[in-house]
């Protein structure tokens, strides 16, 4: 009887085993078709001193990104954001006050001049003047400074995203690897957009001349990129970020018209009851942005509320930049340094 029993436990288990070589071809093919279609995992060939470097400052490197593709379609004047999963946000009036502090204590660029800030980290911040030159703010002994850098061309529009800076310039939208400190590659040969919000290496929105905005998509294996336009009111400022995960990229716009828009699935804008001035998007999709009186305001998931600034009550702000919740920064409005806001 037990021989009889292990006869016909081979037996199924010979059965089971076929059935699996027959459905794993599938089964591969299924994965690989579903990582090219939402995937887009970054290998980054670094050093182990730069991962040691870098450690501190990105603890969970979340490199598997992805990102939804779909048609565009026409305006959408009226879309309901409280449908959609709420983000973790903290209730504005339950937050403590926030205070300012100057972190530039000398700058070799004109303050009168200087009008766009972005950051990937505290050691990433990036500005831009009126002459379209592109600056780093370092630190060295005599504390932080401007330090200028070379570009091929000049920078109309730039955007940091993690150790990725991505610049748009008249011959293009170039893209630098801080990590790798090589010279930056052209990998858009576009001269149409004069500005860029980076999601990752590969993956941004543009914003055209006539204020048209598109999603991008670099190639991995290729040079080829692919763009399709978000169909919609003229923009004059874009700003992206969120988790790289499907449904969960945040994108907003300032129009010419000085209205904020949010997009919504990459298919259509809506408008949202707030005036601005700037907006930035942190990695975890917390929404800031400077209203018309350059008062810090932040987005509770339906209105965008005044944040007070313990220290520093009359601070007003021109521009913002933030990458996450306790890295954000702006360019005061009466001084033109850059300030650190923090909790």
């Amino acid at each position: 009887m037990n021989q009889t029993r292990n006869d016909d436990l081979t037996t199924v288990y010979a059965q089971e085993t076929t059935i699996i070589d027959q459905i794993q071809p599938t089964y591969q093919q299924v994965t690989t078709e579903f990582n090219n279609e939402y995937c887009d995992i970054e290998q980054d060939e670094t050093s182990l001193e730069d991962l040691m470097h870098y450690s501190q400052e990105f603890p969970a490197d979340t490199t598997q990104q992805q990102l939804y593709t779909t048609t565009t379609t026409d305006i959408v004047p009226n879309v309901d954001f409280c449908a959609q999963p709420a983000m973790d946000v903290i209730p504005v009036d339950l937050q403590p006050p926030l205070f300012a502090t100057s972190i530039t204590e000398s700058t070799p660029v004109d303050p009168e001049l200087l009008h766009f800030v972005t950051c990937g980290g505290r050691s990433r911040i990036f500005g831009l003047n009126l002459k379209n030159e592109l600056f780093h703010l370092v630190k060295n002994n005599r504390g932080m400074e401007w330090e200028q850098m070379v570009t091929s061309a000049p920078v109309l529009g730039v955007s940091c995203r993690k150790h990725t800076l991505m610049t748009a310039t008249p011959l293009g939208i170039y893209r630098l690897d801080l990590l790798q400190k090589k010279e930056a590659q052209l990998v858009i040969k576009d001269d149409r957009f004069v500005d860029v919000a980076a999601l990752s290496k590969r993956r941004m929105y543009l914003l055209s001349r006539d204020g048209s905005v598109y999603h991008a998509q670099i190639h991995r294996l290729s040079s080829g990129v692919d763009i399709k336009q978000i169909k919609g009111p003229a923009m004059r400022k874009i700003s992206a970020g969120g988790k790289h995960k499907v449904r969960q990229i945040e994108l907003w716009a300032i129009g010419t018209d000085g209205n904020t828009y949010r997009c919504s699935h990459d298919k259509s804008w809506s408008q949202v009851d707030a005036s601005l001035e700037d907006v930035s998007i942190t990695l975890d999709n917390t929404i800031y942005g400077v209203d018309a009186n350059g008062v810090l305001v932040k987005w509770d998931g339906r209105y965008f509320s005044a944040l007070p600034l313990r220290e520093n009550p009359e601070l007003r702000l021109c521009g913002i930049a933030v990458n996450k919740e306790k890295q954000l920064y702006g360019i005061d409005r009466t001084t033109r340094m850059i300030m650190r806001v923090d909790q």
